[in-house]
């Protein structure tokens, strides 16, 4: 990646930390408590689209790029790459409208009637469905979207992608904003999905253009040995990234949903919103440990065990500390805004809840650490960790769903610092054991 893509790539990721925190300041201006709750519940149904998505486009996006190395070959080579790119585009095509489809269907249906069975009569938004239909309608349409992306992406086009989605969020940040200002809700949220979706479509369709195959792909001739195997060549990958997917999502999102339902929607409008700042403050605060990945791979090709151990510790004590920093920084400004503003005052959990957050947080950045340095060896030896997390919060949540939210906090907590993190750590020791003996 040249230095252009690397800039581009910051200034989306950067500006999308920054339009967030701006319309989480803006919205307890703009939405009445119910309205907050049910626009992170919007959010929070949306983020399922992970799920669907299961990282499958990372493996068209490395089917794509090894094709690109074999096009720029002999003749020969380039001809059998085209035919496999040919291929790919359909597998990725076909694929990516099915679970656009199954998102609406699943996701969309199974969303609606959950949102009012949560809701029921009890508030004035009656307006929300028909803006729900257009919020999943915008989700389909960037998710069938992705074949297109994942071609682009694999063949080198990754700075352009990237300005074509920064485009695509600065416009859709506008069309939030605005919204917002004019008094029209979650309509905002709908409308800014559907404006992105139809932006990046549009990018992404100009730039496809310069490609050696092009949409439509409907092609079926190619011989039985240059298609691919969908069975042996992207399902075992895609289960276990599948499941992997749909615990975090349990994990990171569903208590949002979950306190519509059993706590009302002011509530999971203050939990929505602390939750969003600590998961958007995590995700910055693991930048290197994610930045770490080549390295530890580096170290484990040369087999340098000590190396290997020194610079995790160093890696996970910088995290860990920036944590500490990062988080009570939230805190501090969260309860400031909460006694201070009165906007606020109604719209941030209590402080046992922040702090909680912030001990989660803390928690998923060892577990994050850990996690990258045995991903490095390009194994999966996570998925026990997910599942056991996945089960400690539903688990959680069964037994907290007629209780005060704080307690499902003290319990989720309590199973991240007392399970969760020891069990990571026994992992992460044996797994590194087995593998420095071999």
């Amino acid at each position: 990646m040249n230095c252009k893509d690397l800039l581009s790539l910051v200034i989306q990721r950067g500006w999308m930390s920054i339009a967030g925190f701006g319309t989480i300041l803006l919205l307890p201006a703009t939405v009445s408590p119910e309205e907050q709750g049910l626009f992170f519940s919007f959010l929070s149904i949306t983020a399922l689209q992970s799920i669907f998505d299961a990282g499958i486009t990372s493996i068209f996006v490395n089917f794509c790029a090894h094709e690109k190395v074999r096009f720029h070959s002999s003749e020969t080579e380039r001809n059998d790459a085209r035919e496999k790119l040919i291929s790919i585009a359909t597998a990725a095509r076909r694929w990516f409208l099915i679970i656009a489809s199954l998102f609406a269907l699943l996701a969309g249906v199974g969303g609606f009637f959950y949102l009012r069975t949560s809701l029921g009569g009890n508030f004035d938004l009656g307006h929300w469905p028909l803006a729900y239909a257009i919020l999943i309608l915008a989700v389909g349409i960037l998710l069938s979207n992705l074949s297109r992306i994942a071609l682009l992406e694999g063949w080198g086009h990754i700075g352009d992608v990237a300005r074509i989605r920064f485009r695509a969020n600065l416009t859709s940040t506008a069309m939030l904003w605005l919204i917002l200002f004019m008094g029209f809700g979650v309509w905002a949220l709908s409308l800014s999905y559907l404006t992105q979706a139809l932006v990046i479509v549009w990018g992404t369709t100009r730039l496809s253009k310069s490609l050696p195959i092009q949409f439509p792909i409907l092609t079926s001739k190619q011989p039985l040995e240059r298609k691919i195997n969908w069975k042996q060549d992207i399902f075992p990958l895609q289960m276990r990234m599948g499941i992997s997917y749909f615990c975090g999502y349990l994990v990171s999102q569903a208590v949002v949903p979950f306190s519509l339902k059993y706590y009302g929607p002011v509530e999971a409008g203050k939990i929505g919103l602390a939750n969003s700042i600590f998961s958007a403050a995590t995700t910055v605060l693991a930048s290197l440990i994610y930045l770490s990945g080549p390295k530890y791979a580096e170290h484990i090709v040369q087999r340098n065990w000590h190396h290997l151990n020194k610079m995790f510790f160093r890696t996970t004590l910088f995290s860990l500390f920036s944590g500490i920093v990062g988080f009570s920084g939230i805190l501090v400004v969260l309860i400031t805004l909460s006694k201070h503003l009165d906007i606020f005052s109604n719209r941030v959990p209590e402080i046992n809840i922040l702090v909680a957050l912030g001990i989660i947080g803390m928690a998923n950045l060892y577990v994050g650490s850990a996690a990258t340095l045995m991903r490095a060896f390009k194994q999966e030896p996570m998925l026990p960790i997910s599942i056991l997390a996945a089960a400690l919060y539903v688990t959680a949540m069964y037994f907290t769903s007629r209780l005060n939210p704080t307690i499902f906090f003290y319990l989720i907590t309590a199973g991240q610092v007392l399970i969760i993190v020891p069990s990571t750590m026994l992992v992460k020791h044996y797994f590194l054991e087995r593998h420095a003996s071999t």
